[in-house]
């Protein structure tokens, strides 16, 4: 027994390396070309995507077809990913000789990526007119090109946003605080002395000590945690 547990687990661990391949083979091709739409050779369209997800830490996919109308949950369980992930899609579209092309924007990409961004990318000129005109090759290079861009932009203005943000708000608080030990300081100056003398022989009526108690009342505030119901992401345009 003892023995075919061994083997049972060298065997395993020979086949675990092969497994783990498989499955990352499943998920390298960030391009689905059902109808085989692209003309050209796929390499370095997959070359300029993989590119920009190690800049930008966000995947970039193509979603090529002509068999209609494709929902968000298929194209992404075709790459493997969920709307939770951080993901560009374009999907690209055939329909009746006419190509349409939209973005989708998942995760980090959806929060970097304003409305504003979104139709800079899909209306560049280099995106639009190739992508029309059936040379999708070209059109995919310029929209993951612009693309990136736009994400690392808006990454590095987020992360001078997180430093310069809070010393301008520890200056104010520190200005505000100086301020006001300032003007209370000139004011105590400007008060108005008074003769101590005057109140200093007080005739005690009583001889018991009288005290002035207080009540607390404590009261529980209950705290939910969590992340509100719904998703980030989706269409930011058809063209």
């Amino acid at each position: 027994m003892m023995k075919r547990l061994v083997l049972a687990l060298l065997i395993f661990s020979a086949l675990l390396p092969a497994l783990i391949i498989t499955s990352s083979a499943s998920r390298q091709s960030p391009i689905y070309d059902g109808d085989s739409l692209l003309s050209s050779d796929t390499q370095t369209i997959e070359s300029a995507l993989n590119s920009a997800k190690e800049a930008t830490r966000v995947e970039f996919f193509v979603y090529i077809h002509s068999d209609g109308y494709a929902s968000e949950y298929t194209m992404l369980s075709e790459f493997g990913v969920s709307d939770s992930d951080d993901v560009v899609l374009l999907e690209i579209e055939l329909d009746h000789s006419i190509y349409y092309y939209e973005l989708y924007t998942y995760g980090d990409a959806y929060s970097l990526i304003s409305d504003s961004d979104a139709d800079y990318i899909l209306d560049t000129d280099e995106v639009y007119y190739n992508i029309k005109s059936g040379n999708l090759a070209e059109g995919i290079l310029a929209f993951t090109s612009v693309t990136e861009e736009v994400l690392i932009s808006a990454r590095n203005a987020a992360r001078i946003s997180a430093i310069v943000w809070p010393i301008v708000i520890a200056l104010i608080s520190g200005g505000i605080a100086v301020t006001v030990v300032v003007v209370r300081y000139k004011k105590k100056l400007k008060s108005p002395s008074y003769p101590l003398s005057r109140y200093a022989n007080m005739n005690l009526t009583y001889s018991n000590d009288a005290f002035l108690g207080s009540n607390v009342v404590r009261t529980r505030i209950s705290s939910s945690s969590g992340r509100s119901g719904g998703r980030s992401g989706g269409s930011r345009g058809r063209r």
